[in-house]
């Protein structure tokens, strides 16, 4: 699942900055959604569930995982700050592909298969886990058009700037019903990471309460498109 599952891989990155400390928590304290991933000839679903958890007086999103390949994974977002703490990927043997731990002062980055071990210090900055965006774009800032941040690849321990901004808004069918979205685009900000990283990610987001992850397209560092769509949902 970890490479059929680029709704939640998509670049294997981390994003951070502090403009996003404003990012509003609007999920619901129960929750499972199914998703269909379309990426080249392969199809996969991934069905979540997100419940809250209580650990040591934090309360926590936890966001679980299980893809039609046998792959799982497990992300804790502290609630209250909408901030990632541990993001755990398994394949379908429930061997751990990747592990990353958000410690007070540093990442613990941890990716067995490819015998990658480090710890990335914050430096002072907020970070959160690239894999969590889809469910913090429901709490984006939309009054602010365009951001610029920072992204961090785990694999090759490189970071530049992206940029995220709103590019329209459209009616499309959703769930049997038209709604519209607000359409998100991100993409490499600098000049030369731009040639290096041309990808263009597209997001759709419900404009409406409560705001629901949509839809997802871009393609891979090999030039595979990717498509991602909600076909299910429902909060309890």
């Amino acid at each position: 699942m970890k490479k059929g599952l680029t709704l939640f891989i998509a670049c294997q990155a981390f994003f951070f900055s502090t403009l996003f400390s404003f990012f509003n928590d609007n999920l619901s304290d129960k929750e499972l959604s199914v998703y269909r991933i379309s990426e080249g000839h392969n199809v996969l679903l991934v069905t979540e569930n997100i419940e809250l958890i209580n650990t040591r007086n934090v309360v926590y999103h936890r966001i679980s995982l299980n893809g039609s390949d046998g792959g799982t994974a497990e992300i804790l977002l502290i609630k209250d700050k909408m901030l990632p703490y541990q993001a755990v990927y398994y394949n379908e043997k429930k061997e751990i592909i990747s592990k990353v731990i958000y410690r007070e002062e540093e990442i613990e980055v941890s990716i067995p298969s490819k015998y990658i071990y480090y710890k990335y210090p914050y430096n002072n900055r907020q970070i959160w886990d690239y894999n969590t965006f889809f469910h913090l774009f429901r709490g984006y800032p939309f009054s602010k058009n365009e951001v610029i941040l920072w992204s961090f690849y785990p694999d090759i321990k490189k970071s530049f700037q992206v940029y995220v901004k709103q590019v329209g808004e459209e009616d499309i069918f959703f769930l049997g019903k038209k709604t519209t979205a607000i359409v998100l685009e991100s993409g490499a900000a600098g000049f030369v990471e731009s040639i290096l990283f041309p990808q263009i990610f597209k997001f759709w987001v419900q404009k409406d309460s409560p705001h629901l992850f949509i839809k997802f397209q871009g393609k891979n560092f090999i030039g595979v498109e990717n498509l991602t769509e909600l076909i299910y949902y429902k909060a309890y």
